[in-house]
């Protein structure tokens, strides 16, 4: 996640409509986030998102965030959808 206080954060669960993470500090629901997602086959920067809920979780705490792209038809992005699709693919494809 990127914005004044950046942390890494790790994926617990995705799909391209939102994600769970987990995070090293609590965030507050209604919170606007620019998430950025690296990985050998993924590369997407500043996608939007928003903290809808965040509970105690193992060393951490589970973050669980909605992309800002899919919430109206003004601000849908047929880039970011299709991106989010393929990191989606490739979640699914190694969290099995």
């Amino acid at each position: 996640m990127i914005g004044k206080n950046p942390a890494p954060v790790t994926c617990l669960d995705l799909n391209r409509y939102g994600m769970a993470v987990l995070c090293p500090r609590p965030l507050e629901p209604g919170t606007r986030l620019l998430m950025d997602f690296e990985g050998k086959y993924i590369s997407e920067s500043r996608v939007c998102a928003r903290v809808i809920e965040c509970h105690p979780f193992q060393t951490g705490y589970r973050v669980s965030v909605q992309f800002s792209y899919c919430l109206n038809k003004k601000g849908y992005s047929r880039a970011v959808d299709n991106a989010l699709s393929r990191i989606e693919g490739f979640y699914n494809r190694f969290a099995n």
